[in-house]
């Protein structure tokens, strides 16, 4: 799903998705409905099925739905979490020779700079940024030639020292975010188990077609509704509606060297 979201808008993807389930079971209704001539035994008993498989249904939809969710803003907590480390570092370091400072600013802004283009890009297609690593590895670099002076540069050091593993965990956790996604056997579920739902709303005998009619469209189209919600959730770096780059773009994080 990752490949759809990254080449099709996420507005429109969810206009298609919704309105071509829609107008699917539509059809399909328009030519099932003249030959339901249930008697009502069996009416009752198909509206008793449809109260089951979509309480069942909507709880697994559900469960789904709030996963990837927990997963969405998870990746968003990681990566504001990040460029918070990242521009504590960046006053840790303030009171170090202004040739360590300088350095370590520079690659800071280097690493920020490889996130931001880089690897915001690769991680639309799960993969992280050899690049952004490279710069990862610069800022490390430039922290262990880093000898603190006397006075207070030893302990604000030692800051600069957890904000930068602070930045590496986080960075761990976002791209575990941008390369998860549910399984195989989940989409089958979901996607399969959809038409089980819209077809017992079908089989309702309702006399009137208008109301019959209804009940079909409302139950595609808060189903498919729900999946277009599930898929857009479970690839928070994919798609139009994902998670911002902004918190590594402001603050202390906007002034560093270019």
């Amino acid at each position: 799903m990752r490949w759809l979201l990254n080449s099709v808008s996420t507005p429109l993807l969810g206009v298609l998705m919704v309105g071509v389930t829609t107008a699917a079971a539509l059809a399909v209704f328009s030519r099932v409905r003249h030959r339901l001539t249930d008697p009502p035994e069996d009416n009752d008993m198909t509206a008793g099925m449809l109260g089951i498989v979509g309480a069942v249904y909507g709880i697994v939809l559900a469960f789904v739905i709030v996963t990837v969710w927990q997963n969405f803003d998870h990746a968003s907590d990681t990566t504001k979490n990040e460029a918070a480390a990242l521009a504590q570092l960046t006053r840790d370091v303030r009171v170090l020779d202004d040739g360590d400072q300088a350095r370590i600013d520079g690659a800071v802004a280097s690493y920020v700079h490889a996130v931001t283009t880089d690897e915001w890009t690769t991680m639309r297609h799960g993969r992280a940024s050899p690049r952004a690593e490279v710069a990862l590895d610069r800022l490390g670099t430039a922290l262990e030639h880093t000898t603190p002076g006397g006075g207070s540069q030893p302990t604000w050091y030692e800051e600069a020292v957890h904000s930068f593993n602070e930045v590496v965990h986080s960075r761990h956790d976002r791209l575990e975010a941008a390369q998860h996604e549910l399984p195989a056997a989940f989409h089958v579920l979901l996607f399969g188990g959809a038409a089980l739902p819209i077809w017992l709303a079908m089989l309702l005998d309702v006399r009137r077609r208008a109301v019959h009619t209804a009940v079909v469209a409302v139950v595609a189209v808060l189903i498919s509704y729900s999946l277009f919600l599930a898929v857009i959730l479970d690839h928070p770096f994919s798609g139009s509606v994902s998670v911002s780059r902004s918190p590594f773009e402001r603050g202390a994080l906007a002034h560093l060297p270019g």
